[in-house]
């Protein structure tokens, strides 16, 4: 090993750094995965009709592509890589309990969003909607049906069924359609 000309000999980055680096780079991801929702939402949208209680948008649709499964398949590949680098901060020996205890956290939050969604996609299906995707962030629920459009009795309906299924507000809950 070379001596430095001050004296001093390179060390190795520390365990804390490695961690706190993952933690950026996993911080960093949920935010793409944020984004990569709301541009993947907002890429087609039509000006905004408001609601009594909760914002109903009407989106275009898409030429020669199934909407709602590519959403859902964009949606699940996000969360499934942000996932694996979380279970790799909690399964790393060299994470600080701190840093696997909100990984653990990050994983449950994950699996009551997954379940959350499902359930939501579940039931508005039922009211007679051919197909549903559902988005659960931390601020808010965005629910994009198929239909031409949304009365206020549907839109009051699904907002419902959220509020059930999620301890969101009204407020919170964005209601779409996608022709």
């Amino acid at each position: 090993m070379k001596k430095l000309t001050d004296g001093k000999k390179s060390t190795p980055k520390s365990k804390k750094s490695s961690a706190r680096s993952r933690q950026i780079l996993v911080g960093a991801l949920a935010v793409m995965v944020v984004f990569a929702g709301y541009y993947r939402y907002s890429v087609s949208n039509t000006e905004p009709e408001m609601t009594e209680t909760v914002p109903v948008i009407s989106t275009a649709k898409a030429e020669g592509e199934n909407y709602f499964a590519s959403a859902r398949k964009e949606r699940d590949s996000a969360r499934s890589q942000a996932e694996e680098l979380i279970r790799e901060i909690a399964e790393n020996e060299e994470s600080t309990a701190d840093a696997k205890a909100e990984a653990d956290n990050k994983l449950k939050k994950s699996a009551e969003n997954i379940k959350a969604e499902g359930e939501i996609e579940s039931f508005v299906k039922a009211k007679g909607y051919e197909d549903c995707i559902t988005y659960v962030e931390d601020d808010e629920i965005r629910v994009i049906v198929k239909a031409e459009k949304l009365e206020s009795d549907k839109v009051a309906q699904i907002s419902e069924i959220v509020v059930s299924k999620t301890n969101y507000k009204p407020s919170q809950i964005v209601i779409s359609n996608h022709k």
